[in-house]
């Protein structure tokens, strides 16, 4: 897969809709649906597939990905953005 990531900026866990993908000790995830009654995200590693809770107050930094189409043009994988 071609791809590149930019890093956004700063966010608590709470505030990333689901998708969104960012960086947490310096490994990638991705934020799924789940959300515990506490406010924790359920949260995957792209590394090893391997789960993860975090706390909703928890702040990482989000990621952009990108990939080239056919016509050598980037384009956004998730294209809502988070502001």
């Amino acid at each position: 897969m071609n791809g590149n990531l930019i890093q956004d900026r700063d966010f608590y866990i709470e505030e990333i809709p689901s998708g969104r993908t960012f960086f947490y000790n310096n490994e990638l995830f991705l934020i799924t649906t789940d959300i515990k009654k506490d406010g924790s995200r359920l949260c995957v590693s792209m590394k090893n597939g391997f789960v993860r809770w975090l706390k909703a107050n928890t702040v990482v930094k989000t990621v952009s990905l990108y990939y080239i189409n056919n016509d050598n043009n980037f384009l956004p994988i998730y294209e809502n953005s988070i502001s």
